[in-house]
């Protein structure tokens, strides 16, 4: 893919984003965990300082789900980031049904999550 390619993809995808916070502002919410935070914030960060826009809670367009974390490179890959401390599989499954396709999915356990050896 050339650079333009490159930049083209990133448009698409960022336009597939609605309802988002500025590009590196990381939202945490009262209703998250404290072990979902602290991997979602270990995350963006390494995302981010990785190359990665990150965007934290992004509404995707006409697909209804809201991941906790959109990560767009400058190579064009999009990653959709899903960080799981207490939902079930089935909660897990349906959320994954929502994602569009022209993003990778990454589930990401809480539990077992360490940034030392984090890579995508």
């Amino acid at each position: 893919m050339n650079y333009l390619q490159k930049q083209n993809r990133r448009k698409e995808l960022k336009n597939m984003l609605s309802n988002h916070y500025s590009e590196g502002t990381l939202k945490i919410t009262s209703g998250e965990g404290h072990l979902h935070a602290k991997v979602k914030a270990e995350v963006f960060h390494w995302l981010k300082c990785n190359g990665y826009d990150v965007y934290s809670e992004a509404n995707l367009k006409g697909y209804g789900g809201r991941p906790d974390i959109v990560a767009i490179h400058s190579n064009g890959t999009g990653i959709i980031v899903e960080i799981h401390s207490s939902e079930t599989e089935k909660q897990a499954s349906l959320k994954r049904d929502k994602y569009p396709k022209e993003f990778y999915l990454l589930e990401v356990n809480a539990k077992t999550f360490l940034y030392d050896t984090f890579a995508i």
